[in-house]
């Protein structure tokens, strides 16, 4: 695919804020299953919570960016 079809206003694949975002929200959940609050993911040690962490934010990340692209193809004018 050329990228000089890209339209410029199209959204970009990485979001810096979106990725930063994610990172503290899977952290301030793990923290709380870590500290017992909650048993959400089962975490007991810092080696059991590399697994739900990586899931949290590779698929909250990729599930936004790809939702997000496909609504601006579907509702964007061309």
């Amino acid at each position: 695919m050329d990228t000089d079809s890209q339209q410029p206003d199209s959204p970009s694949l990485f979001k810096l804020q979106l990725l930063l975002s994610l990172i503290v929200i899977a952290a301030l959940a793990i923290a709380i299953d870590f500290a017992g609050l909650s048993n959400l993911f089962g975490v007991e040690t810092i080696t059991d919570a590399i697994t739900p962490f990586l899931a949290i934010v590779i698929g909250g990340y990729v599930g936004i960016v790809i939702t997000d692209r496909l609504w601006w193809r579907v509702f964007s004018e061309n």
